[in-house]
């Protein structure tokens, strides 16, 4: 049960520091988690949209308008 309610407790994290859209924000999830940041604040708007492209708890909309952000900027939604 603690794994299962630690994962919860991530996924509730991740899930806010992604949808904020703030690469601050993001840092802070980062550093918590003790997680790589990605090294620059670029990648990590880039990093952001592909996250929630691909997170299920995401809203189709969140993943449309993921989706255009990026392609609108010439990148894909793999995940590479």
């Amino acid at each position: 049960m603690r794994n299962i309610a630690l994962i919860r407790r991530y996924n509730k994290d991740r899930d806010e520091a992604v949808a904020s859209l703030n690469v601050e924000t993001f840092k802070a999830f980062c550093k918590k988690w003790s997680l790589p940041t990605p090294p620059t604040d670029k990648v990590i708007e880039i990093t952001m949209r592909k996250m929630m492209y691909h997170i299920n708890s995401f809203s189709e909309e969140d993943k449309q308008a993921a989706k255009e952000w990026l392609e609108s900027r010439n990148y894909t939604t793999d995940l590479e």
